[in-house]
């Protein structure tokens, strides 16, 4: 357990003897640092690029939802005012 002791905890189960025994490269704290600004400014982006979308498919919603409201009341004033043609009626073709 002593070498355990001596190791520093990265935040996750690796430790720093270990990813030293393994051959893995060793990221200085800048080379980190670095890495996560660049994580942080693509999710960024990302997120405004969602956000717009977001906000365009929201500006067709309303107006899909306008263009239906409209059309249902077109259709409600032709069934009131009796002038459209009724269930029964067939076509002028037949």
């Amino acid at each position: 357990m002593r070498h355990l002791d001596k190791t520093k905890n990265l935040g996750h189960k690796w430790k720093i003897n270990e990813l030293q025994q393994c051959g893995c490269p060793m990221k200085t704290r800048d080379e980190r640092l670095q890495e996560l600004e660049e994580i942080v400014a693509h999710q960024a982006a990302d997120i405004e690029s969602l956000s717009q979308t977001v906000n365009e498919q929201w500006q067709q919603i309303d107006g899909l939802t306008k263009a239906f409201m409209r059309f249902r009341d077109r259709l409600t004033e032709v069934e009131d005012s009796g002038t459209g043609p009724h269930e029964n009626t067939k076509p002028p073709h037949y």
